[in-house]
């Protein structure tokens, strides 16, 4: 099965849910998924009043996210530079290392 993370649709059920005193596997089951899955929810996400709210979850959730390694694009000007490097027969290898070493740039 594959991997789907919470969405946000799925974040206000559990919060009024949970609001209500529901136990975690009856919130999961009503969204057909497993219990560990809503409980990480609820552990990661929660507001600084250590309760689950489902906006600021959602915006935790998001900004967690986009600051993933796995996001991040190259800019422009970097670009061009690896580009110039790859002009002159650099290898891909050799302009990482050296843009690595000059502490330009960190890609691989």
């Amino acid at each position: 099965m594959p991997y789907r993370q919470i969405t946000q649709d799925e974040r206000y059920p559990i919060a009024v849910m949970r609001g209500g005193r529901a136990w975690v596997a009856a919130v999961a089951r009503a969204l057909g998924r497993h219990r560990s899955s809503v409980l990480r929810e609820l552990r990661r996400n929660r507001s600084r009043r250590a309760r689950y709210e489902w906006f600021p979850a959602d915006c935790l959730a998001r900004s967690r996210r986009r600051s993933s390694r796995r996001y991040r694009r190259i800019q422009g000007r970097d670009w061009a530079r690896v580009q110039a490097h790859l002009a002159e027969w650099w290898s891909p290898e050799q302009s990482a290392g050296r843009l690595r070493r000059t502490g330009e740039l960190c890609i691989s």
